[in-house]
């Protein structure tokens, strides 16, 4: 029963995704038909544009098709991986993005390890300074964090940290995996400061909610008279856990 009710939500969330992506590709392609301007001198850029240049792109991109006429045909190619090719570099939009995912995957899931291993145990601190110096200060950085923009953040940590001091890199991918990493560290402190300070808000409410419940005040006084050969943190964890408090295991 369980299990078909994973499925079920499962199935609910990828049909909700599913008509979200169609939703925008459609607002997206919409708003590109009315932007001001002709698609041929776009695509023309300061090349001549003769009578018979004019006709090849039109028939190529299916310019003199209707909106829908188009939005189907691109949305036909989309359901196949063709996304069509670049009017910049002549290269398939497909290749561009499969020669740019390791990066992005990598600067992902380097920015995800920074917002926890920061974001948790500043919350955790906070949570146990609560209604201090120490606290306000946690609250106030994460408050920032979430006010402020990835790409602000981002130019005013390569301003200060790659500029003015000069201890990262300045732009680049790097090569190597070391590389890699330390060339991608501001970028991925620029995309995290905003996770990082989510994960402080929650953590941070989280630990308030269990330090103010009724068996952790219980075990404190239990805590502080255990023997002195049992350190303070481990006699807190035993006393303040539910297990323990409710004598269940």
């Amino acid at each position: 029963m369980r299990a078909r009710l994973v499925a079920i939500f499962l199935i609910r969330r990828a049909l909700a995704l599913l008509v979200l992506l169609l939703l925008i590709s459609f607002l997206v392609f919409g708003l590109l038909y009315l932007a001001p301007g002709n698609a041929i001198q776009v695509l023309l850029g300061t090349h001549p544009a003769s009578p018979g240049v004019i006709a090849a792109l039109t028939a190529k991109y299916h310019l003199g098709d209707t909106f829908f006429e188009q939005y189907l045909l691109w949305l036909k190619g989309a359901s196949h991986l063709n996304l069509g090719v670049s009017i910049q570099t002549g290269q398939t939009v497909t290749s561009l993005i499969g020669g740019r995912i390791s990066l992005t995957l990598f600067l992902g899931i380097y920015a995800f390890l920074i917002s926890v291993l920061l974001g948790v145990p500043a919350g955790v601190v906070a949570a146990m300074r609560n209604r201090t110096v120490a606290d306000r200060a946690i609250v106030g950085i994460s408050l920032l964090g979430v006010s402020v923009p990835a790409f602000v953040s981002g130019v005013l940590l390569l301003y200060l940290l790659a500029i003015d001091a000069g201890w990262f890199p300045i732009y680049g991918p790097g090569s190597g995996f070391v590389d890699e990493f330390w060339h991608l560290t501001l970028p991925a402190f620029a995309l995290a400061f905003g996770v990082m300070a989510l994960i402080v808000k929650l953590t941070r409410a989280a630990m308030v909610t269990v330090l103010e419940q009724d068996y952790i005040a219980f075990a404190q006084p239990l805590a502080g008279s255990s023997s002195a050969s049992s350190s303070p943190a481990r006699s807190w964890w035993s006393r303040s856990s539910p297990c323990q408090a409710s004598a269940r295991c």
